[in-house]
C-alpha cells in the first residue's frame, strides 16, 4: 500500500553519509523556496513585456512558432555569417534582431533574478545540502546552484564539480565527458558532487565555433554583465526556457552537452533520487521517461510544500498524482514524500 505520509526530511534520511550515492533533483520550486522571485510564468512573456523585443524579434518567434531564445538567436547568427559571405542585407538586420533579441533575454534574466548579496546564508545552506549528494541534477537556469559550487570550492577546492573543466583555449572551459574519471579523489577529496544541467543554465554558452563552455567571472565585471558580454560577443546561451516536452527534447538534442546528459547520465542516476521542488509536470515528460522509466532508481523521495494554511485534501489529490506519474514509468518505485521545509534541508538551517 502506497504510504502518502509526510515525514521529516531526517526521518527518511537519519545518516547523510547515505546521500553519498544518491541524485538529487532539483526543479523550480527550489529556487522560488530562496525567493519569490522565481515565481514567474516564463522568461518569454517577461522579455514580450518589457518592451526592448521589438515587433520584428516578436514576429520571428512567431514565424518560427517557438518561444526558444537559443534557437532563435542561433538562426539569426547563423544568417548574420551567412549574408556577410554573400553580401546580402547590407542593413544588417539580423544581427540587430539578434542583438534585441539579447537585449531583451538579459533585461528579463536581470529582472526575475536575485543578486547572490542577497541570499549568502541560504547559499551557503545550499552548499552543505548539495555537498552530501553523489549527483545533482539542476533542472532550472537560475544561478544558485553554480553559486553553491563556487562556494563549495571556496571552502573545500573540486569537491563540487560543474565537470566544465577542459581547456578549450583562450580561457574557455569546456565540459569533460569523462565522468568517471571526474568521480575519482583529486588534490585528497573523496567522494565529489557531480553538477547537471539537463536543461542548460544562464552561465553555459555556445560560440562561433560551436563550442560549448562555462561562462566565468571577470574580476571586472558582475556575473551578470559578464553573461550579457558573452552573449553580445556571438555567442548564444545553451538553456532550454520553454516550450512542451517534445520542444524541449529537440533543444536537447541540439547540444552536445545536453544530449550527452540525456542520454548519458539521466539513466544511470543510482538506486536513490531526492526530488526537491520538481513538480513532474507533462511539459517535462521526456525527462521522466528517462530518469525513471529504464533507469536505476528504486526508491523516490519527493518535496512537498505545505506551507502556513495546509490544504489536506490539495496536498493528497497532489501526492496521488506525482505518484501515479512515477509509478507509470516504473511501478515497483518506491515513493515516498517529506516537507519541503524540513530542518537542515535545501536552504533551511532551520
Amino acid at each position: 500500500m502506497q504510504d502518502y505520509k509526510i515525514y521529516n526530511f531526517g526521518d527518511l534520511v537519519p545518516d547523510s553519509r547515505a546521500l553519498i550515492d544518491a541524485t538529487l533533483i532539483l526543479g523550480n520550486g527550489a529556487s522560488i523556496a530562496v525567493n519569490s522571485c522565481f515565481n514567474y510564468i516564463n522568461l518569454f512573456d517577461k522579455a514580450c513585456g518589457n518592451s526592448i523585443l521589438d515587433q520584428t524579434s516578436k514576429a520571428l518567434f512567431e514565424a518560427l512558432e517557438t518561444t526558444d531564445f537559443e534557437l532563435v538567436m542561433n538562426k539569426l547568427r547563423q544568417a548574420h555569417v551567412i549574408n556577410k559571405v554573400l553580401n546580402l542585407d547590407h542593413d544588417d538586420i539580423a544581427f540587430k534582431t539578434y542583438d534585441n533579441i539579447r537585449s531583451s533575454l538579459i533585461s528579463a534574466v536581470k529582472e526575475t533574478h536575485i543578486k547572490f548579496n542577497d541570499v549568502p546564508f541560504q547559499i551557503d545552506d545550499i552548499r552543505k545540502f548539495l555537498e552530501q549528494f553523489g549527483t545533482v541534477i539542476s533542472l532550472n537556469y537560475d544561478l544558485l546552484v553554480y553559486w553553491a559550487v563556487i562556494a563549495s570550492n571556496s571552502v573545500t577546492p573540486y569537491k563540487m564539480k560543474d565537470c566544465f573543466v577542459k581547456n578549450l583555449g583562450s580561457g574557455i572551459l569546456g565540459f569533460e565527458y569523462d565522468i568517471k574519471m571526474l568521480r575519482e579523489p583529486y588534490h585528497g577529496v573523496q567522494n565529489p558532487t557531480l553538477v547537471f544541467y539537463p536543461h542548460g543554465n544562464l552561465m553555459l554558452a555556445n560560440n562561433e565555433n560551436n563550442e560549448e563552455f562555462k561562462i566565468r567571472l571577470n574580476s571586472q565585471n558582475n556575473l551578470f554583465d559578464e553573461i550579457g558580454e558573452k552573449w553580445k560577443d556571438n555567442c548564444v546561451p545553451l538553456f532550454v526556457s520553454e516550450g512542451d516536452s517534445k520542444q524541449k527534447l529537440k533543444a536537447i538534442r541540439r547540444s552536445t552537452y545536453l544530449n550527452f546528459v540525456y542520454e548519458n547520465v539521466l539513466s544511470d542516476l543510482g538506486k536513490v533520487a531526492i526530488i526537491y521542488g520538481w513538480r513532474l509536470a507533462e511539459q517535462e515528460e521526456h525527462l521522466i521517461s528517462k530518469i525513471f522509466h529504464k533507469g536505476s532508481i528504486k526508491v523516490v523521495f519527493v518535496s512537498i510544500y505545505i506551507g502556513d494554511n495546509p490544504d489536506y485534501g490539495r496536498l493528497g489529490i497532489e501526492q496521488e498524482r506525482i505518484v501515479r506519474t512515477l509509478k507509470r514509468e516504473n511501478s515497483n518505485l518506491d515513493v515516498r514524500f517529506f516537507d519541503a521545509s524540513s530542518k537542515n534541508c535545501w536552504c533551511n538551517s532551520n
